[in-house]
């Protein structure tokens, strides 16, 4: 008889781990996949993303590494919402174009400038290249959007984070010693394409 009491207790609680188990996988695979619908689809999406659920913001360098970390209410925060907040789209590329009979995948012309990774949660996040010069380069499955920011936006963002107290040991902004001439852009995307037959 003792032995059933102590079967029935083991039982229960290998019950009660599996079913809160369960639970935890149950709620990080639905944060997952909304995390996955909540992706941008357009520059638009990816703004109001960045308003609504972006929790921090992480820079980083063309080599990868972390160059300086903001969290939502510090000014460095701030000062990269508005550079994205206040931008206007001056070109909407779509990534795939029809070129001498065959179809053409665009890429953006990377890297110049500085990446603005901003964390939405649930491991999800958005990337905006940031140039030195006051564009910015993002996309979307479909589209390649060419953008250019404030001028006060960017000198704010300028000044903040050569004053910056939490930019990494690594060293200063990466900005480049030669970016791309200004001229028609759209033969600079050009030269990245990469041809692929359908």
């Amino acid at each position: 008889m003792e032995e059933v009491k102590w079967l029935i207790v083991v039982v229960s609680i290998a019950a009660i781990l599996l079913l809160i188990f369960g639970i935890t996988n149950l709620l990080t695979i639905w944060e997952a996949a909304e995390g996955a619908r909540s992706l941008p689809s357009s520059w638009k999406d990816a703004v109001n993303l960045v308003l609504e659920k972006a929790s921090s913001v992480e820079v980083r360098n063309v080599t990868g590494h972390v160059i300086a970390y903001f969290n939502r209410g510090e000014p460095g925060f701030d000062a990269a919402v508005n550079l994205v907040k206040n931008a206007e789209v001056i070109r909407q590329q779509p990534k795939k174009v029809l070129m001498e009979g065959r179809t053409v995948e665009v890429t953006i012309p990377y890297p110049w400038g500085i990446f603005l990774d901003f964390r939405l949660g649930g491991g999800v996040s958005i990337e905006f290249d940031y140039l030195p010069d006051g564009r910015i380069w993002f996309e979307t499955e479909d589209f390649i959007y060419e953008v250019i920011t404030r001028e006060e936006d960017a000198q704010t963002w300028s000044r903040l984070i050569a004053s910056s107290t939490t930019i990494a040991k690594c060293g200063n902004l990466p900005m480049p010693v030669f970016p791309p001439e200004n001229g028609d852009l759209s033969l600079k995307i050009y030269e990245n394409a990469t041809c692929k037959k359908l």
